[in-house]
This record gives structure tokens, sequence and C-alpha cells, in this order.
């Protein structure tokens, strides 16, 4: 058992360290200085790791570990041979151009909302991050440059990715650090973040010049490689087909209840025309921010009332805008929860502001996404557990 549980410790310690902005995402302490490593020998060191510590927990035999961690050796193998898998076969470092900018504007975005870290702890960290974009996307570069089946969308996403990623270092120390940053540090951040944003734009060149016009690979995984997924990081008894098969008979019940509700509302339309209708009933652009926070302390104040929840002390759902290096990706609305590692029980309900370019978000659709992210959904969920 404590050689189990001392293997645990080491591949937990492993993952912090292969992606450590992930470990700032879940609130471990240690990893907050650094983006992570890109390079293709560091890619190939990392997959031999994912081998030994495989062949390490062979070693042990999981009928006479107790019961938890019975279950956690289960959980960490089945990671370890998913992610081995999906590496060695799909090859994203080599692939996906939205990895790379994306990893690097999160690394530093979740460190700006994090309040567990001193202002001067904070903004060093976040300048060391800044310090490393250059030297990623570098690395991005050359992974790119050897990849094969790139996909065209996954390209152009990264080019979507990296224009947000330079508005969000624009404002980065108007908007998000505000009046947290020491004096004595002002400069070298500034400097840091010049020299990410040129890089980001270098990078963005790059992704429209040479590598779009060679990107006409397929993003599919493919059966085989999904079906190996589905068991070993979904933990899941079906196939591609079976999910095929559960997804048609929900999608032809889903249809039948739309049928019979349209009738209820109104019997001489279908469903499709009340719905388009509906969506015809969309909120101001400028009053995004304002409809959702009132929603949400609307649902709050119902499942206070109703004494249908209890709130962890310190709970709290901040709205804020979707940070501009995710809007193409979120076009309505998403969900931030509170690092499990950390005692901060903030969320943050991502609201994406729109624009001429994109249809309203409907009034309908938000009062059922509120529910859904906030209150009683995922915010709720991560806040007491």
């Amino acid at each position: 058992m404590e050689k189990f549980i001392e293997l645990q410790e080491e591949i937990f310690t492993f993952f912090c360290q292969e992606k450590p902005v992930e470990a700032t995402y879940l609130g471990i302490k240690g990893y907050d200085t650094t983006l992570g490593t890109f390079e293709h020998k560091d890619i190939e060191i990392f997959n031999q790791k994912r081998v030994e510590f495989l062949n390490k927990l062979a070693e042990i035999e999981p009928e006479k570990l107790a019961l938890n961690m019975s279950i956690d050796y289960e959980l960490l193998k089945n990671k370890l041979e998913g992610d081995l898998e999906f590496c060695l076969k799909s090859k994203p470092l080599y692939r996906n151009a939205v990895h790379y900018p994306e990893i690097c504007m999160y690394g530093i975005y979740f460190l700006t909302l994090r309040n567990s870290l001193q202002p001067q702890e904070k903004t060093l960290a976040i300048v060391e991050r800044l310090k490393q974009i250059p030297s990623a996307l570098k690395a991005a570069r050359e992974n790119l440059m050897v990849g094969e089946n790139i996909p065209e969308i996954w390209t152009k996403m990264g080019i979507e990715t990296s224009e947000g990623g330079v508005a969000f270092l624009s404002h980065l120390i108007e908007n998000e650090l505000k009046t947290e940053i020491p004096e004595q540090l002002k400069s070298e951040l500034k400097t840091s973040v010049y020299l990410a944003t040129e890089a980001i734009k270098s990078y963005k060149v790059f992704l429209e010049k040479e590598l779009l016009p060679r990107s006409t690979g397929n993003f599919a995984l493919g059966k085989d490689l999904f079906d190996y997924l589905l068991k070993r990081n979904f933990h899941l008894p079906y196939d591609t087909e079976k999910i095929l098969e559960i997804g048609w008979e929900l999608f032809n019940e889903t249809e039948h209840l739309l049928e019979e509700t349209a009738k209820l509302i109104d019997p001489n339309k279908s469903w499709k025309q009340i719905i388009s209708e509906i969506n015809l009933d969309t909120l101001p652009h400028d009053k995004l921010l304002e409809f959702y926070r009132e929603e949400l302390n609307k649902l709050k104040q119902f499942l206070l009332e109703q004494n249908l929840i209890t709130l962890p002390t310190g709970e709290f759902l901040d709205v804020i805008d979707t940070p501009e290096f995710e809007r193409n990706k979120v076009p309505y609305a998403a969900y931030i929860p509170p690092p499990p590692f950390g005692r901060d029980k903030r969320g943050f309900f991502w609201v994406t502001p729109g624009d001429e370019n994109r249809p309203g978000q409907n009034k309908y659709l938000g009062v059922m996404v509120a529910a859904h992210e906030g209150y009683p959904g995922h915010h709720l969920q991560y806040a007491v557990t």
C-alpha cells in the first residue's frame, strides 16, 4: 500500500510538471512560474515517463489495495494509457495550432483570477510566464512544421485564438491586474507584455502564411482510437456504435417531446416555427452582464428561500466578460470553477459580449444557461464539493 501511495504522488507530480498551467487552474502551488516545455525531446521524455509509470503500476497487485486505492489505481492506469495512446496516435502537439496560444493565454489568465497569491508573487509569476511565451511559440512552430494531417479548422482557430490573445494582453495591465502591480515590477511587466505580444503576432503570421496552406488534414480520431479513449479516459462500456445508437434514441425522444409541447403552445404551428419565433426575442448586447447577474441572483435566492441548498462560506459567482482569446470558442457563456485544491470558493461565469457579427443571445436560453452553469448547476456543485 505504501508503495502505491508513493507512486501515486510521483505520478501526480509528473502531471503537474508536464502541464503546470493545469496545476494553476486546479489551485496546486509550486508551478505558477512556468508554462511547461513543448520541445520535441521533452515530448518524447514525457511519453517515456508514462511507459515507466505503467510498468511500475504493473508491479502492484490492485486486488490487495483498499477499495478507494484500487479505484485510484484504475483511474491512474487508464489516464496514463489513454494519454499515451492519444499522444502517439493523434500527435496533437504536431497538429493542433490552437493548443499553444491557448496554453500561453490561460497561463496568464488563471493567475489573474486567483486571489491566493500576494500582489508581488502574482506579478512575478505572470512576468515569468510572459517571458516564456516567445520560446513556447518557437517550439510550436518547429513542431507544427514537421506535423502531418493538420486540420484546416484547427489552424484557423489558432489564428483566431492568437488574435484574441493579442487583444487580451493589450489591456492586461490596465484591466486584469488593476492596482495589484507593485511599482518596482511595472517596467519589467510592460516589457514582458510587449515581447509576448510580438511573439503571438509573429505566430499568427506563421499560421496564416505557412501552416494554413498545407492544413488539409482531418481532425477525426478514427473509430479505433475513439473506442479506446471511451474505455480509458471516460471509463465507459460503450463503443462508437452504441454511442451513436444512444444518441439517435435521445434525438428521436427529444423531437417527439418538442412536437407534443408545440401542440400545447399552438396547435397550428410546428415546434420549429415556435423555436424560430422565440429566437427573435434576444437580449441587447450592452445588457448581457446585467441580465445574467440578475438571473443568477434570482436562482440563488429561490434555492435559499426554499431551503434547498446550504452554501459554503466565501462562495461567490462573479459574472465577467469572456476573455478575448476564448470568444471564438464560447459564443454565449461558460463557467470557470473554483480551484479544487485551493480555498477560494469563487467561480467565474463568462459572458461573451455581443456584436453585429453574431446573433443576439436568446432570453429564454439565457435563463437555462444561468441555471445550468450557476445555480443549481455547475457552480453550486463545485463550490460545495
